[in-house]
């Protein structure tokens, strides 16, 4: 019964962080034309290595994706450059990234990073790299976790 309780905590704090990224993300019309959006026309490539992610895009644009601070510790990178994802994790319309850092037993812990239209670029997310099986249901805008 108490994990059923984390967990229902946890997906209600991740709805929470959810509606505060697609509340913070709503631009005037004046703010949009200020900065160019990203070219969501075509999928971006991500190369997953030992010490940190690169995404880029087919007009020469890329950008490091640092892993989190003490990563060398858990980071399963054989296991990680055959298991991520470039998805639309908060449902602003822009692929985001998650990678699966490592697996303990049945469980799968990832490193995920937001795209934030504001700065042109991808952020690292605490909140999401914490839940352990992620899967995204487009149809219902849900992040759904899993804990064994």
């Amino acid at each position: 019964m108490k994990k059923i309780i984390t967990i229902c905590a946890v997906i209600l704090s991740l709805a929470v962080v959810l509606s505060v990224f697609t509340a913070c993300g709503k631009k005037t019309e004046e703010e949009t034309t200020t900065k160019p959006a990203v070219d969501t026309s075509s999928e971006p490539v991500l190369t997953v290595s030992k010490t940190n992610a690169m995404v880029s895009y087919g007009d020469g644009r890329h950008q490091i994706l640092g892993y989190p601070e003490g990563f060398e510790d858990i980071f399963d990178y054989e296991y990680a450059k055959e298991h991520y994802d470039i998805v639309d994790m908060n449902f602003d319309g822009v692929l985001d990234v998650c990678i699966a850092a490592y697996k303990s037993g049945k469980d799968i812990n990832y490193y995920c990073w937001l795209y934030d239209s504001i700065t042109n670029s991808y952020v690292y997310s605490e909140e999401l790299s914490a839940l352990k099986n992620i899967s995204v249901d487009k149809e219902n805008k849900q992040i759904l976790s899993v804990v064994y």
